[in-house]
């Protein structure tokens, strides 16, 4: 009897791993879909918000490592970002600890901290510290709008959070 449910256990073990790897590979996916086109012509006017901050954060499409980055605001994920795309963070003014995390790490990898104003934007960028090698981290630095905005042009806005 128990030699007929080898092959029983067998399958399910499969299933188990076939959904797993579906399931890890979908959480990239989830947060990495490209905005509707209006969205991302709208979002590259750079206009303000006149009640919240807004924090541009990109990762140019220079020749990087193309694995996503996840992308983390005060500790909850907002969306993940490939090479030459961007998010456009409309938030609460105060303090925002801005995170970045590859798929394989398990604690965030990088912070950087906007105190952001009411009406104010802000630009982040995002990259490899040694051209994506294995090991490399994704790092975080606070840029400067004219050069931001001119490589912002150049990305796709990505929505933000889990797709609905």
């Amino acid at each position: 009897m128990a030699h007929h449910r080898r092959p029983l256990v067998r399958s399910m073990l499969t299933l188990s791993f076939l959904l797993l790897a579906l399931v890890l590979s979908g959480c990239e996916g989830m947060y990495s879909a490209r905005a509707p086109k209006e969205e991302d012509e709208l979002a590259k006017k750079f206009a303000p918000e006149q009640t919240g901050s807004v924090i541009y954060v990109y990762r140019p499409s220079a020749t990087e490592f193309s694995r996503a980055i996840f992308l983390y605001d005060n500790g909850a994920m907002v969306g993940s970002l490939g090479a030459g795309s961007f998010v456009r963070l409309v938030v609460t003014p105060g303090r925002h600890v801005i995170g970045t995390k590859s798929p394989s790490a398990r604690s965030l990898q990088d912070e950087l901290t906007v105190a952001a104003d009411a009406g104010r934007l802000y630009y982040a960028q995002v990259s490899y510290g040694a051209g994506g090698m294995s090991g490399d981290s994704p790092k975080l630095k606070q840029v400067d709008a004219k050069a931001a905005e001119e490589q912002i042009r150049g990305c796709d806005l990505r929505v933000r959070g889990p797709l609905q």
